[in-house]
């Protein structure tokens, strides 16, 4: 029921032409908590962020913080805070998994997080021991149905520590562009200080995006 009511508001949004102007058109294909929903069952809701950029001290110092492996050996560099139960993460690894030219301009730095459901941190820390394969299984295995990733729930008490730290991570970069909503896929560009969140209607916008002149915070090209 409260899926059908996430695709309502986001029919209305988009007849209502509240989504133009931000990053992707489908900023709104994103799922997201709120931060105090975090420790219960996260809240579903439609996220988008405005803010182009990112002050690059606390984001220097993450950077080398956060558990996450990567994909690709494109010289342009993307964080993906990445939701093992989240169904718009599911399309943007498809997106990507689709176009294998993309790994030669990318380097995908995918960041295991637990927002979703209350399965997604142990889930996430399942994909954190794994590396790619385990990640790989859990979007070969998405049950689109119950909007539900196919990785295991672990009991492992360091990566669940780790797949914590790394939600932190995000609450805190979310937290410094002024926003209470914790949404997933996040999308973070330190090379030219951007931080959206949702699935791009198109890798080629993406990759327009990353082409973007860094630290310039002008964001009329991305829209």
């Amino acid at each position: 029921m409260g899926d059908r009511k996430l695709l309502v508001r986001i029919s209305r949004m988009m007849l209502t032409g509240l989504l133009a102007g931000t990053f992707y058109i489908g900023d709104a294909m994103s799922s997201a908590a709120t931060i105090s929903d975090l420790s219960a069952h996260p809240s579903r809701q439609i996220s988008s962020l405005s803010k182009p950029y990112l002050g690059t001290g606390y984001g220097h110092a993450l950077l080398k913080s956060l558990h996450a492996f990567q994909e690709g050996r494109g010289p342009d560099a993307l964080y993906i805070f990445w939701d093992p139960n989240c169904i718009y993460c599911h399309m943007l690894y498809e997106m990507l998994q689709k176009n294998p030219a993309v790994w030669e301009k990318l380097t995908v730095h995918w960041v295991p997080v637990g927002v979703i459901k209350p399965t997604s941190m142990a889930k996430a820390a399942t994909v954190i021991a794994g590396g790619m394969p385990a990640l790989r299984q859990d979007e070969n295995q998405f049950d689109r149905t119950g909007e539900s990733g196919g990785a295991a729930v672990s009991t492992n008490p360091k990566t669940i520590a780790e797949a914590r730290e790394n939600t932190a991570a995000l609450i805190r970069l979310m937290s410094e562009q002024g926003t209470k909503v914790i949404a997933t896929p996040t999308l973070w560009y330190p090379q030219g200080h951007w931080f959206k969140t949702g699935v791009p209607p198109s890798l080629a916008i993406l990759l327009a995006a990353l082409k973007h002149t860094p630290g310039s915070g002008d964001d009329r090209d991305l829209s």
